[in-house]
């Protein structure tokens, strides 16, 4: 400050002698610099007077421009009453609402149809996990109990072979062989083979209407379609294509026929029936075929009930709970023998699953 004043002063000075000197280019020049030092010696002592604002008020006016800031993005908050709290006076007491949950609609009430859908979607579900249930069983019991090493030294030997518990699950062979029954008693025909035999018929084909009445059986053999060709790979059979069949023996109508036949005579001799394969005629497909026998426990079904199978010129497989026998159905002749059935009151009945399978090609499997 005080070198501008000494500037001021010398060219006031310059200007004075250049006055008097009549030299007026210098004069202007002297008179022009002393003006430019003149503002900003003004300049200066504007700025020294003018007081430096203090932190407090530099936080105060930003919080004013934020703000400001806020309210022109968000008109909104401009009617957003202050809060204006007193922490130094004692607040009134609170008022509370008690809460009431909010209305949820009732779906029973307002839509009837729904515990009808709810049970009908819990049946579909559970009928999804009996269906695995069964195939799973099948298939683990065909993968454990059926070597191949066994089995094909067996057919290749004999030409026939059996397991008895096939199934482990005892609850599925139950429902098994309660399904032989009700196939009896909605749309089995009389063996055609066999009249008198008091055994019926019917072909577990699959389809909606037969599945509603023995699903498992329909599993069982679909099951075991798949996987018996999968297990005995050398003996080429086809895994998609087979011959399913339930056999039902109802005692009942055993007797009432032969009572028929034989004028009353129980005491008469029935004769048994000749051997023979499976496939008799050229062409046929038919290699190996299975029973799962589905008759009643061993406390009242022996083997004087009758059911078995006999092979020619070697032993006799009697009909018991949950065994399955597997032989070749183009070159072992067998026998089936009569059923008899159990004198037992209620285990009138009893079933057998004969399943079919086939060749790949035309080609013999001995």
């Amino acid at each position: 400050m005080l070198l501008s004043r000494l500037r001021i002063l010398l060219l006031l000075l310059l200007l004075f002698i250049n006055v008097l000197g009549k030299n007026r280019v210098a004069a202007f020049w002297s008179l022009s610099v002393c003006r430019v030092e003149l503002q900003h010696v003004t300049l200066v002592l504007s700025a020294a007077r003018k007081p430096k604002p203090r932190m407090a008020d530099k936080r105060r006016q930003r919080a004013k421009q934020q703000s400001q800031q806020r309210q022109s993005q968000l008109p909104f908050l401009t009617e957003i009453p202050s809060s204006q709290l007193d922490f130094r006076k004692s607040s009134p007491p609170l008022t509370t609402t008690p809460y009431v949950p909010a209305k949820t609609p009732d779906s029973t009430r307002d839509n009837p149809a729904a515990p009808a859908a709810m049970s009908k979607a819990q049946t579909l579900l559970d009928a999804q996990r009996k269906s695995i249930a069964v195939l799973t069983a099948v298939r683990t019991s065909i993968e454990q109990k059926m070597s191949l090493e066994l089995v094909e030294a067996s057919l290749h030997e004999r030409g026939y072979w059996y397991v008895d518990n096939f199934l482990d699950d005892h609850e599925i062979v139950q429902q098994l062989q309660d399904e032989g029954a009700t196939l009896l008693e909605n749309g089995m025909t009389p063996d055609m083979t066999n009249l008198g035999s008091g055994e019926y018929t019917v072909a577990l084909a699959g389809g909606d209407a037969q599945y509603v009445l023995a699903p498992r059986s329909v599993e069982w053999v679909v099951s075991a379609t798949k996987h018996v060709p999968l297990q005995l790979p050398s003996l080429n059979l086809d895994n998609t294509n087979c011959m399913g069949v339930m056999r039902t023996f109802d005692r009942n109508a055993y007797q009432a026929s032969r009572t028929l036949l034989t004028d009353g005579d129980d005491q008469a001799e029935i004769k048994p029936r000749p051997f023979g394969t499976v496939a008799t005629k050229e062409g046929d497909q038919r290699k190996i075929t299975m029973r799962y026998y589905l008759v009643p426990d061993a406390t009242c079904w022996n083997a004087s009930s009758g059911g078995g199978l006999s092979f020619e010129d070697s032993e006799t497989i009697y009909a018991v709970r949950n065994r399955l026998v597997l032989w070749k159905s183009d070159c072992v002749a067998y026998r089936p023998e009569v059923w008899k059935g159990s004198e037992e009151e209620g285990e009138s009945l009893a079933s057998c699953i004969e399943l079919h399978l086939i060749s790949t090609s035309n080609d013999e499997t001995r």
